[in-house]
């Protein structure tokens, strides 16, 4: 469908009811179709939003994944946006990077489905999908669901549209970082004009609670190392995270 982006983040979160683990799946739709790092930022803001507003998710820390790719994830934008997390989310973010492979994951398979869904609406005369708005509502109003009375729902599906991508953020602008192809973890720190990496990311108890020391996995995986921002703007919240505090 040509002029309408999407993208997906799928969420991994404990059931406030029975504790049991929650997958959801949150589409972004947008006409907006450069898909670049200011994108996944305006995304982000919005997966926050969502999880503490409509699923009462106190975040403690967010690890992510994602793959390389350098105009989204893995370049010196994103690299900003993750330094800035905890004053803009009030908690640290571990972002991971996958090796080469690309459009393999759970997220893309949610693509898969939205695509082959609205491809069969349209082909069989049950929708008119010409623009994102449309496949928006087509979307809300077909794939996505919510639990009934007293009962848990541990697959969900959530889909938010939107207008326009914020690309004028002076925060994000810093030099290029040497070495960022060989870095497979980084770590936010209050120091926002800071960062730590490591070449490869590791799980043990001590460091998937963002702790900095006590790596149970220290004989293969290297100690974290500091890494400076340069020329990092003065800070600004997110337009989208200030409108919801005013």
């Amino acid at each position: 469908m040509a002029g309408i982006e999407h993208h997906t983040v799928v969420t991994y979160y404990q059931c406030l009811k029975c504790t049991s683990q929650v997958t959801e799946s949150i589409i972004f739709i947008s006409p907006d179709t450069k898909h670049d790092h200011n994108a996944v930022h305006d995304f982000m803001d919005l997966v926050v939003l969502h999880l503490r507003q409509k699923r009462g998710i106190d975040i403690g820390m967010m690890v992510r994944f994602s793959d390389g790719c350098a105009s989204q994830y893995k370049s010196r934008g994103p690299i900003a946006d993750i330094a800035k997390s905890q004053e803009n989310y009030q908690f640290p973010l571990s972002h991971n990077y996958f090796g080469s492979r690309h459009g393999k994951g759970p997220a893309d398979g949610e693509a898969a489905v939205i695509k082959s869904h609205a491809t069969n609406a349209v082909k069989s005369g049950t929708a008119v999908i010409r623009d994102a708005r449309a496949l928006y509502e087509h979307c809300t109003k077909n794939l996505e669901k919510e639990p009934t009375e007293n009962n848990c729902l541990h697959f969900r599906t959530s889909f938010y549209f939107v207008e326009e991508v914020i690309r004028d953020r002076a925060e994000s602008q810093i030099k290029t970082i040497p070495g960022t192809r060989a870095m497979h973890s980084i770590l936010s720190l209050k120091n926002q004009d800071q960062v730590k990496k490591r070449d490869l990311s590791c799980f043990c108890s001590a460091c998937k609670d963002g702790t900095l020391q006590g790596c149970e996995n220290a004989e293969f995986v290297e100690d974290w190392q500091t890494i400076g921002l340069k020329k990092l703007m003065t800070s600004l919240l997110s337009p989208i995270l200030m409108n919801q505090q005013q």
